[in-house]
């Protein structure tokens, strides 16, 4: 190994107020680590934006039919039973459904969702320039991995969560990029 190899580098961990002490080898492994945990916060937000874009359109085109229905109902003069415990029915589900719409709010979901994985995105590329810049101290990268990290905890601070059921997606979308032999490239 050479002397600068063994330097130890300081990383200055913002939450607990302690510094970590790292080889220029641990701060690259670090690194490629964020960088798979950032590709995955990214794809996570965007396959939840897609799914919430999906609750709310899905929301959207039922309300919009069950409306349609309840207007046209309302000229249609029957006073059966039947008739009235089915309009009855179809104004409950609209009311529900926009009930739904308006509390649980997905479209608004689907947006938060979708920002938070663009900024995980410029996160990530960030961290790629740096693995890719030639020539920079060891002393440079880690201060430029601190504020890697600061920015990362201002997004993860602000960021919706993302349930296990999108975790395990994020891994069987990462096994068929593998298999598929279109995973992303690694720098470095």
């Amino acid at each position: 190994m050479n002397s600068a190899s063994k330097r130890k580098l300081l990383l200055f961990c913002h939450q607990s107020k302690t510094e970590i002490v790292l080889t220029k080898n641990d701060a690259n492994k670090l690194a490629m680590s964020w960088l798979e945990r950032l590709h995955d916060a990214q794809m996570g937000h965007y396959i939840l934006s897609e799914k919430q874009q999906g609750i709310g359109s899905g929301l959207g085109f039922f309300l919009t039919v069950f409306t349609v229905i309840i207007t046209a109902l309302t000229f249609y003069q029957n006073t059966s039973d039947v008739y009235k415990w089915f309009f009855a029915i179809l104004c409950s589900f609209a009311t529900i459904l926009s009930a739904i719409q308006s509390f649980y709010r997905p479209s608004q979901r689907s947006e938060i969702h979708r920002s938070q994985a663009s900024r995980y995105g410029a996160l990530k590329r960030d961290l790629e320039l740096l693995l890719a810049k030639k020539g920079i101290t060891p002393t440079e990268f880690v201060s430029q991995l601190n504020e890697i990290k600061k920015e990362w905890d201002a997004v993860a601070g602000e960021s919706p969560l993302t349930d296990f059921d999108t975790l395990k997606e994020i891994k069987k979308k990462k096994k068929q990029l593998a298999e598929d032999d279109l995973e992303p490239v690694k720098l470095i």
